[in-house]
């Protein structure tokens, strides 16, 4: 069993078609058998109800591990081009296989499965497009720099490939879900990319608010506006809405 409750699955069975909710069924069980850190159904259903109340047409996401959260992002934003950037090779497999699977099931509306594996990435630098996703393995660290600039100045011998079919470098909304201790950095370097009236939203910003190591704390002095919102019965989201948020991106 995957739902807590029947309204989770009406929410979801009215979003999608059934064989794209078996296939995001599998992946959640196979997270939870595998200690992968998914976003909750609750927190997913937050996501896809914040987003759809606005104009998306491009999306950051930092940490998607095997693309349970990306597809929940292009499940509220259908036509939004969706960068997600994973530092695990590993994680990037998988999440390059289960974008893939799911970008065939809207068009073939065949059943498919999430592997345990797909073909071995090789290098230390990888970009996958596939579809309206832009798939990154690499440390967000060094690629965010990298989409501000234009170009990639960290020992890639071909920027142009890496940074390839990128429509636009500016995110009209960023979803952070990677290492809690470098949540700020992670911030601080997605903030320039975020468009006017922007939005950021991190997930686990309640349970594990401690191993952010003082990021609520820094978002107060820097005068920075935010809510945290419970979608679970221990955990949730924090939101920050640039929209109403005094202080702009710059």
């Amino acid at each position: 069993m995957t739902f807590v409750n029947d309204e989770l699955k009406t929410f979801f069975s009215n979003l999608t078609q059934p064989n794209v909710l078996t296939f995001l069924e599998a992946m959640k069980m196979m997270g939870v058998r595998r200690n992968i850190p998914n976003i909750s159904w609750e927190t997913a259903r937050f996501m896809i109800q914040t987003l759809q109340k606005r104009t998306v047409s491009h999306i950051l996401e930092i940490g998607p591990a095997n693309g349970f959260s990306t597809i929940m992002l292009a499940l509220a934003c259908p036509h939004a081009r969706i960068s997600s950037v994973e530092c695990s090779r590993h994680a990037f497999e998988e999440l390059r296989h289960n974008i893939q699977s799911f970008s065939l099931l809207q068009q073939r509306h065949e059943l498919l499965y999430p592997a345990e594996l797909w073909p071995k990435v090789t290098s230390n630098i990888c970009q996958e497009n596939i579809s309206n996703f832009s798939l990154f393995y690499a440390d967000a660290r060094e690629l965010l720099p990298a989409f501000l600039h234009g170009v990639w100045e960290l020992g890639c011998t071909n920027p142009v490939s890496i940074l390839r079919d990128i429509p636009e470098r500016q995110f009209d909304c960023i979803f952070i879900d990677g290492a809690f201790r470098m949540t700020r950095e992670f911030f601080d370097l997605s903030l320039p990319l975020l468009s006017p009236g922007g939005l950021i939203i991190l997930d686990d910003a309640i349970k594990y608010r401690w191993k952010m190591e003082g990021f609520h704390e820094y978002l107060e002095g820097q005068g920075i506006g935010h809510s945290l919102v419970q979608t679970d019965a221990d955990d949730g989201v924090m939101v920050i809405d640039f929209w109403n948020n005094l202080r702009k991106p710059t």
